[in-house]
């Protein structure tokens, strides 16, 4: 049988406030791949150094999260710099130490070049709404 096969989806309305207009937008919940389909063959999504997963989003979803033509979606938060800053998963990564985060791959070489002793800001997207944070990796 192919039951395992198959992966269940469904639609769920959403409820949004933009510049005071409330929209409901309709979002797939479907579950997510194995990680190791995620990250393309390369083996698992690693945490890195700043205790984070990443993927890059879906049009569905830079839609539905009103999204530019950059950011990564935060999957998950580990223990690290980035969980004790505040970030969630669920939250989109827009800027990283000032710089735009096009995609998973971008984003791991700037991790790699990030500095260890001073404070790193970062803007995430949390629910349509912009958010500075500050995060420092230990040295």
């Amino acid at each position: 049988s192919t039951s395992m096969a198959r992966t269940s989806t469904r639609a769920v309305p959403v409820e949004i406030i933009r510049q005071g207009k409330t929209r409901t937008l309709r979002v797939t919940i479907a579950e997510l791949p194995a990680e190791d389909k995620l990250a393309g063959g390369g083996g698992a999504l690693e945490s890195n150094v700043l205790g984070i997963t990443v993927s890059n989003p879906t049009a569905e979803q830079k839609k539905a999260l009103e999204l530019e033509d950059y950011g990564v979606l935060i999957q998950g938060v580990g223990e690290g710099p980035a969980q004790k800053a505040g970030v969630r998963q669920g939250d989109v990564l827009l800027l990283l130490n000032n710089q735009q985060v096009q995609d998973v791959e971008q984003f791991e070489k700037l991790v790699k070049d990030l500095p260890k002793d001073k404070s790193i800001p970062i803007l995430i997207q949390r629910q349509g709404n912009p958010i500075f944070l500050a995060l420092k990796l230990n040295g």
